[in-house]
């Protein structure tokens, strides 16, 4: 059992939505679990399903311990952390510390990143990371030494899944992007 010491708590979540869902893409698909988006991307996929994420203005500002009411609410132990960008540094101190409670409390993480930053501490934490690589079509270019790293040091990890995803519009920008 996990003790909370509520005042521990610091930041502060800019949240778009919360809400639940079968999850519907990776490996988890269709695994019913609380989607929490985070608010605010700085990355600008042309080709991005969710531009209403982009602005950093606050949205829906929770603290960790209301955000953790919200998700316990559901009743489902199952948790995608995804955006806008969660990992942007404005996001990142907070997904540290909801990640961090959410294990404590015996959750299943799913983080869906933008594939430009690796966060050990929140990577080493989640059950399954969706690590996005930008194909031509979203305008955005992904770096084959971080796609590298995150390949060779949570590919195999014990207990954890990688899914690296690769989005695209189109068969021409994949083989683009594979040429």
């Amino acid at each position: 059992p996990s003790v909370n010491y509520l005042s521990n708590y610091i930041q502060k979540h800019n949240i778009n939505t919360i809400y639940l869902a079968p999850e519907g893409e990776g490996m988890a698909i269709g695994s019913v679990q609380v989607f929490v988006r985070y608010q605010g991307c700085a990355v600008g996929c042309v080709n991005c399903d969710s531009r209403q994420t982009w602005d950093f203005a606050d949205k829906n500002t929770y603290t960790t311990e209301t955000l953790l009411h919200e998700i316990e609410s559901y009743n489902i132990k199952r948790v995608s952390i995804t955006g806008g960008d969660p990992l942007h540094p404005k996001n990142e101190g907070g997904v540290l510390e909801l990640v961090t409670e959410l294990k404590n409390r015996g959750y299943t993480i799913n983080l869906e990143a933008s594939g430009t930053r690796i966060i050990p501490a929140i990577f080493d934490q989640v059950d399954l990371l969706s690590f996005d690589v930008k194909t031509p079509s979203t305008q955005v270019r992904s770096s084959f030494d971080l796609l590298g790293e995150v390949f060779f040091k949570y590919g195999n990890k014990k207990g954890q899944h990688l899914s690296i995803r690769r989005p695209v519009d189109s068969s021409s920008s994949l083989m683009k992007f594979i040429t």
